[in-house]
Formats: structure tokens, C-alpha cells, sequence
């Protein structure tokens, strides 16, 4: 599939056909249509979406507006509401304001509060971003503290504070935060700030966790002076906006429930056996949304003839396979490769016709079975995305190795790598930790890598020009026999 532009009227050609046409002009649609045999498989969507892009309607930093004439089907006013349009008068309207991360929602809220000249403490400095960003607030009457307990991450801040001019109003130490209190005295802080996880681009062993978190928050609100403020994200709330119906959890083939003769193991238990991630993808895979299904585990066993036959294997490790083989095999062969062959970079370039082809029709239908929240069938077209993915590089760099092309090993590793962040595009909701090592080992920000306003781009697009120019992209060096997707230890036997 293609799209060709010529003065603002796009075409949608599905190979040789135009199968869908929209005329643009600025900000307004004046027309968009797809043609009859071809409605109701997402082309509309995906045409509907592409002009938006090219024109700024899903930029995440800036506000716009579009118009488009009323639709005059049910249809055309499925996918103008899917897209955010709603009437107004005679006409569609569709107005936009930049989405705001996690972190930028809780910059945003600190900027709204807080004064010049305060004590501000990073309690998390990590790599420096937040502690600048106090920089900018306290000024230069103020004083900001950074604290770390790794000394590249202090280095790092340190670093950028220098860079950005900040150096005399803020500064890092290496220091645990939940010691604040031998570094700021009980009600002297104005606000202080944390971001709890491991420093982006290390390794991943040093990382927050209860035993040293939860001294520090009590430490920090000791240290806020009255009327100070304690940021540890944004304030949120859970809303349900469609409606579920009501199906049941088999345990087996009877009907469990917590009060009745058949208990369903708890949480607890199944997490002595199954990791959260392998759980989680099983659960969307049952097809729970649409009927009354049956959650069957079984003993894990260890002989290979019998792990996968279905008589005898556990069907929980159905989906945990595609995340601790095939999934992880993919992500591991593009970092090995590029790490032997390439330098430790990530070749950039235009991918292959047939590989954005396919990852299109993914992306399309997952969209679809998302839309009508359908999980089975999104964890369906995940599945089959990924082990095609896996299998085009076992192909593509098996023919690249025995005919000893460079250039077609070349393409190969920038076709699979494209075919990793689409891959993960798809899995981050249902397994974010190991989809989130990957970005992180990839050396991409989260907010862009996850970001559906790249989804039909390549991977250049998340690059700077200059890596772009140079054709290559930096990565974090992946350590041996390393695993994105770890099975419970139980399962290593």
C-alpha cells in the first residue's frame, strides 16, 4: 500500500488500485472517500490518519484544527468521531491540544505552583532532565539538589547543568534519598521530586525498590517546608468508558468463584509458576471479552517431547513461548547482529516494499480489534506479526550469509529492526516491561518510540539528523545470553 500526493489531493493505491481518495486543502478536508468493495477493512482509517500526519493533525507537541464537510453515512461519522472530529454547525471540526506525558503533565502542574527562588531537590536525578527542569523554575535566586546513588547518573546531571548554565544554581551528590534528611532540614524544601525505575542507558541492576523508596518519601515530607510541594506523578483517575459484559473464569471446566466449592487460584500462587507478563498476554489471548472461557494450567514439564504436545503441555506457556522465543529471539538476533557486524549501531534506510506492506496490515488490524476492544484477536495479530517478523530474518539474513551480500545483510537488519519497534508498537500494552528494556537498549526516548504518530514511519524518523546523515544509529551494547522476555524461574529446568 502507498500514498501518492500531488497538490493536495492524496490517493491510496492498495498495489496497482486507487482504492481510496481524500483532497486537502490547509487545514481542511474537503473530501474523503474509499471506494465501495474496499470499505469496512480500515482503509479509510489508515488514509484518514496519514493526512493528519502530514499535515500536523497528530503532532503531540503542537495544538491544530481541522474542518471536513458533515459525512453522510453512518460510517463516515464512525471514523470522523473515531478521529476526534465532532459537529459543529454545518460543518466537522476537529481541535486538538498537545498531549502531555506523565512527565510533562507533572512539569506542567510544578510550573503552575511553584515561585522563583525556593529549595527545589531532585530526589531521582538520573540522567539530569528533571533537575534542569528545576533549574528553570527555582532561578537564579534558587537552589536545586540532585541525588543519586550511581555515579554516572550524577556525572551525567552534573554535566548537563554545566551546558545549560545552570551550574551555579543547582547541582547533584552522590547520595541515597533515603538519607535526604542528613543533606535538607525538616521543612526547608519547596518541592521535591521523583522519578523511581533505573537511569536510561545503564544497566538495569541498579534500580528503585520498596525497601529504599519508601524511607525516602517519608524523608522528603519531612523535608517540605508547609505548603511545599511533593510531586511523585500526576494526579489520575480510573474511568470505564465502555461497557463489559459480565463473563466467567472457568477453572478447568467448572465455573470458580472465591465463595464457591472451586477456588481459582489466587494471584499469589500463580505468580510462583508464571511471570506478571506471561500471565497477563494468556489472559488477553483466552478471549475472556467474548465468552465464558476456561483457565487450565498444568504442571510445567521439562520433557521437550511432551512440552509441546498438547495432551500434555501447559497452555499458559502458549503465549509465554512468544515472548521468551520467538519475541525475545527476534530482539536478540538485531542487537547481536548489528553488535558483530555493524559496529554496535542500528543501520538506518528505507525499509523493504514487502516488509512496511505487512507491518501496515498489522498495524491496521490491530487498530480495528482494538477499536472494538476484540483482545483475543489483537493478541492473534500480534502472534502471527511477530513470528512472520522472526521468520524474515531467519530467512532474509540465512540468504544474506550464504550468498555473502553485505548489502542485503545490511537490509535485512534494517528491515528487522523496524519490524522490533512495530512489534513492540503492538505488545507495550499487554507486556511493557520487556518491551520498554527494548526501547531503553535501543537508546530511543519512550515518549517517541511509543508514540502513534510514528507508527507507519521508519525508524529514521526517531532519529537525529545526524545519525540520519550518517546512516546509523547508536545502541546500548546487549550483554550475552541476555533475555528481554524471562521465563519464571520454575520453567528453567
Amino acid at each position: 500500500m502507498q500514498i501518492r500526493q500531488e497538490k493536495g489531493c492524496y490517493t491510496l493505491y492498495k498495489e496497482n488500485e486507487a482504492i481510496g481518495t481524500a483532497v486537502v486543502d490547509g487545514t481542511t478536508i474537503l473530501r474523503l472517500e474509499v471506494v465501495p468493495r474496499w470499505r469496512g477493512r480500515g482503509y479509510g482509517s489508515y488514509l484518514l490518519k496519514e493526512l493528519l500526519r502530514q499535515n500536523g493533525g497528530l503532532d503531540p507537541k503542537q495544538a491544530t484544527r481541522f474542518t471536513a464537510p458533515l459525512p453522510r453515512d453512518a460510517a463516515g461519522r464512525a471514523l470522523a468521531q473515531k478521529y476526534g472530529f465532532a459537529p459543529d454547525g454545518s460543518q466537522l471540526v476537529r481541535r486538538r491540544v498537545p498531549d502531555l506525558s506523565a512527565v510533562q503533565l507533572c512539569h506542567a502542574f510544578l510550573t503552575a505552583r511553584l515561585a522563583p527562588g525556593g529549595l527545589y531537590v531532585d530526589a531521582t536525578c538520573g540522567n539530569g532532565h528533571d533537575t534542569q527542569f528545576l533549574c528553570t523554575l527555582a532561578g537564579p535566586a534558587g537552589h536545586v539538589l540532585g541525588l543519586d546513588i550511581q555515579r554516572q547518573a550524577v556525572d551525567n546531571t552534573n554535566a548537563r547543568l554545566a551546558a545549560a548554565g545552570y551550574g551555579a544554581v543547582g547541582r547533584a551528590v552522590l547520595h541515597d534519598h533515603a538519607r535526604l534528611a542528613e543533606l535538607v532540614q525538616p521543612g526547608t524544601a519547596d518541592c521535591v521530586l521523583f522519578n523511581f525505575g533505573w537511569l536510561p542507558g545503564a544497566e538495569h541492576d541498579v534500580h528503585s525498590t520498596a525497601d529504599g523508596s519508601v524511607p525516602a518519601l517519608r524523608a522528603a515530607l519531612e523535608a517540605l517546608r508547609p505548603g511545599g510541594l511533593f510531586a511523585e506523578g500526576p494526579d489520575s483517575q480510573m474511568r470505564q468508558t465502555t461497557l463489559v459484559a459480565n463473563h466467567h473464569m472457568l477453572f478447568g471446566k467448572k465455573k470458580a468463584s472465591s465463595s464457591g466449592a472451586v477456588k481459582p487460584p489466587t494471584g499469589e500462587e500463580l505468580l510462583e509458576h508464571y511471570t506478571p507478563e506471561q500471565l497477563r498476554a494468556h489472559f488477553l489471548a483466552l478471549g475472556l471479552d467474548q465468552k465464558s472461557v476456561g483457565f487450565s494450567p498444568k504442571p510445567f514439564d521439562p520433557d521437550p517431547a511432551k512440552r509441546d504436545d498438547p495432551r500434555y503441555a501447559d497452555p499458559v506457556l502458549k503465549e509465554g513461548a512468544l515472548l521468551t522465543n520467538v519475541f525475545n529471539r527476534l530482539a536478540r538476533s538485531c542487537f547481536y547482529e548489528a553488535q558483530k557486524n555493524f559496529d554496535g549501531c542500528m543501520p538506518l534506510g528505507a525499509v523493504t516494499p514487502e516488509v512496511r506492506r505487512r507491518a501496515f496490515e498489522a498495524l491496521l488490524d490491530y487498530e480495528e480489534r482494538m477499536h472494538k476492544v476484540e483482545l483475543h484477536r489483537v493478541m492473534s495479530v500480534c502472534d502471527e506479526f511477530i513470528r512472520w517478523s522472526n521468520k524474515w530474518w531467519a530467512d532474509g539474513i540465512k540468504a544474506a550469509e550464504a550468498s555473502e551480500d553485505a548489502d542485503a545483510r545490511r537490509q535485512v537488519l534494517v528491515d528487522s529492526f523496524y519490524l522490533l519497534r512495530v512489534a513492540c508498537l503492538l505488545m507495550h500494552p499487554v507486556v511493557p516491561v520487556g518491551c520498554e528494556k527494548i526501547c531503553d537498549y535501543l537508546s530511543f526516548d519512550f515518549g517517541d518510540f511509543f508514540s502513534w504518530n510514528y507508527d507507519f514511519d521508519s525508524n529514521d524518523e526517531l532519529c537525529p539528523a545526524i545519525e540520519i546523515d550518517a546512516g546509523a544509529h547508536r545502541i546500548h551494547e546487549l550483554p550475552p545470553r541476555f533475555d528481554f522476555f524471562r521465563k519464571h524461574e520454575s520453567q528453567y529446568k
